[in-house]
């Protein structure tokens, strides 16, 4: 037996404390142990009482932790729409959420017009079916240009445009329209000897640096077909 070095909570009545030095008095500890306390102060162990039931703690693990992220959205459809001319000689692929056919023709001579949200911009194409060569055609559109606004263009960039099915020129250059708003196109043309090819798309120089990208892109869906393909 050793001396008690730990706090006892006794459970014992007070009638035990009558009992003789002689007669044990049972406890329990701190910790749920039951024990024999004798009179001298020392104390054993009770080997008759089973050993305390371990306490069941049912702990709710979820409560503190974070559920688990929802998996990412999956990334939208991609939607593209193809225009395909009447002549069987070029296609038109274009985004949808991007552009829009509007209700009233800007220009009678065109076969497809697109317009940007709020007409920010418009995209339009015109073939005529006379052989001609990319230069020729690009001439042509400078010089159309200047004639029906009554002012000098001014051309900003010029250079060899591939498309699936060809190669052309586009052109970037700024015109003013006869009300004295100053526009900016980009243009691109073809010639072949089946016939001559003008997609255009412009919005005003305020707007130019917002659609400019967009515009472009637009004319990265031109493709020009052989034996109406």
């Amino acid at each position: 037996m050793r001396t008690l070095l730990f706090l006892l909570a006794l459970l014992a009545v007070p009638s035990a404390l009558a009992q003789s030095a002689d007669d044990p008095v049972r406890a329990t500890t701190e910790d749920g142990r039951a024990i024999l306390v004798y009179g001298d102060g020392t104390w054993r162990l009770d080997r008759r009482s089973p050993p305390p039931a371990a306490e069941v703690v049912d702990l709710d693990l979820s409560a503190g932790s974070s559920p688990a992220p929802p998996p990412p959205p999956a990334p939208p459809p991609s939607s593209v729409r193809t225009l395909t001319s009447a002549s069987g000689t070029y296609a038109l692929t274009y985004d949808p959420t991007a552009w829009s056919r509007p209700r009233n023709r800007v220009n009678e001579e065109t076969e497809f017009e697109l317009s940007l949200p709020f007409s920010g911009g418009y995209a339009m194409s015109i073939y005529e079916a006379f052989p001609s060569t990319n230069k020729q055609v690009r001439d042509f559109v400078l010089t159309n240009a200047e004639l029906g606004t009554g002012h000098p263009v001014s051309l900003l960039s010029e250079r060899p445009f591939r498309v699936p099915g060809g190669e052309g020129i586009q052109l970037e250059f700024e015109g003013m329209a006869e009300n004295g708003v100053e526009f900016v196109f980009i243009t691109s043309v073809f010639g072949t000897d089946e016939g001559a090819l003008q997609v255009t798309t412009f919005t005003s120089q305020s707007a130019a640096e917002r659609h400019r990208a967009t515009m472009l892109r637009f004319h990265d869906g031109i493709r020009l077909l052989k034996n109406g393909e």
